[in-house]
C-alpha cells in the first residue's frame, strides 16, 4: 500500500510584482489563492482532489479561513508554503497552512475548513474516510471558529469604494499595449524581447484609436 504524503510544499519562488498590493508587498488576496492552489495539490496528491470529487458529482467549498502573518514578503522575496490535515471526517476537512521564508522560518500561519458538497443537491455530502492523510504539526494561531452575528448595541461604520484616474489610465494603458503590440510586431518583425524604438510611432497610432487613452495627454472618459 502507497503511504499517503502527509504534508505538501509548493516550490521555493521569488514573489512577482503582479501578485503585490500598491505597498510592494503579497496582497491578501494573492496569498489566498496560493494557500488555494497548494491545497488543492495536496488534496490529489492524497485522493480527493478534484477530478476525483468531479466524478462522483462532488465538489470541496471553502467555508472559513484564518490568516496570521508576522511578516509579508516583498518584492522579488522568496517564500514557500506547506499544508497538512489536521482533521478529517465525511463531510469536513480541517486543514493548516505554514508560510515560509526565504531561509525557511515560518512568517505566518493559516487554518481552513472544507466542506465536502453535493453538486447537484447543493448540500453537504458524505465523502467517506481517508485513513492516514491526518498529521498533528503545530499551526500556533487559534482554532477557526465561527463568526458570531452582531449585536443590537454592535457599532455601524459606514463604507464605499471609488477610483482614480489613476486607476482608469493604467487599465487603458494595459488594452492600448495590449491591443497594439501584435501588429506592431508582425509589421515590423519585431520580437516581443527586442522592441525596436522604431515601432514607437506605430504603438502612439494605435494608441490614438482609443478613447481612453491618447498620446496627447487626454484624461481618460468614464
Amino acid at each position: 500500500m502507497t503511504e499517503l504524503p502527509l504534508t505538501y510544499t509548493t516550490e521555493p519562488r521569488p514573489l512577482s510584482a503582479a501578485l503585490c498590493d500598491a505597498t510592494g508587498h503579497l496582497s491578501m488576496a494573492s496569498l489566498e489563492t496560493r494557500l488555494i492552489v497548494a491545497a488543492t495539490r495536496h488534496a490529489d496528491l492524497l485522493g480527493v482532489g478534484y477530478r476525483e470529487l468531479a466524478a462522483k458529482g462532488l465538489a470541496w467549498v471553502l467555508s472559513r479561513m484564518s490568516i496570521e502573518m508576522t511578516a509579508m514578503p516583498g518584492i522579488l522575496d522568496v517564500f514557500s508554503i506547506t499544508t497538512w490535515v489536521e482533521s478529517f471526517n465525511r463531510h469536513l476537512s480541517y486543514r493548516n497552512f505554514a508560510i515560509h521564508g526565504a531561509d525557511g522560518s515560518p512568517i505566518g500561519y493559516a487554518r481552513s475548513l472544507w466542506a465536502c458538497i453535493d453538486i447537484n443537491l447543493r448540500r453537504t455530502s458524505e465523502l467517506g474516510s481517508v485513513p492516514g492523510c491526518e498529521t498533528a504539526l503545530e499551526c500556533p494561531i487559534a482554532p477557526i471558529r465561527r463568526v458570531a452575528a452582531p449585536g443590537p448595541d454592535a457599532e455601524v461604520l459606514p463604507g464605499g469604494f471609488t477610483y482614480s484616474d489613476l486607476d482608469s489610465t493604467a487599465t487603458s494603458i494595459r488594452h492600448a499595449i495590449s491591443s497594439a503590440l501584435p501588429t506592431l510586431w508582425a509589421s515590423t518583425g519585431t520580437t516581443p524581447t527586442a522592441l525596436r524604438a522604431s515601432t514607437l510611432p506605430i504603438f502612439t497610432r494605435h494608441c490614438r484609436r482609443l478613447p481612453q487613452f491618447c498620446a496627447s495627454g487626454a484624461r481618460p472618459t468614464r
